[in-house]
């Protein structure tokens, strides 16, 4: 089985949204409900969020940190910020056995259509 596949269920991939402003807050929600998770966050500013997410369960990482590292595994993927490309969000997705959520703020709305085409939602 190819490394890209991906084993997530539909039932298991959610979009949070809000406003843009209040994006910080929604992410640190989503930590502390899911606290004791293998969780990966995925950001385009992992400086940006830093301080966000010091629990030695969470790892923070960019898209090309995240490809670079094929093994990083985890039960939850949280996408801070939407990529450009569908094959980007594909990437992220491959390395989580368990769930994905998408914190998404109304300035990248018209990212998520392309993913959910995609996912057949």
């Amino acid at each position: 089985m190819s490394s890209k596949t991906i084993l997530i269920k539909r039932q298991n991939h959610r979009t949070h949204p809000c406003e843009d402003a209040r994006k910080k807050e929604l992410l640190k929600r989503l930590i502390t409900q899911n606290e004791g998770v293998k969780t990966v966050v995925v950001s385009t500013n992992i400086e940006d969020i830093q301080d966000l997410c010091e629990d030695e369960n969470i790892t923070i990482v960019n898209d090309e940190m995240l490809s670079k590292t094929p093994e990083l595994k985890c039960e939850l993927l949280i996408s801070y910020d939407l990529p450009l490309h569908v094959d980007a969000y594909i990437e992220r997705v491959s390395h989580t056995n368990k769930d994905a959520l998408i914190v998404l703020g109304k300035s990248q709305e018209s990212l998520l259509y392309p993913i959910e085409t995609f996912m057949k939602r």
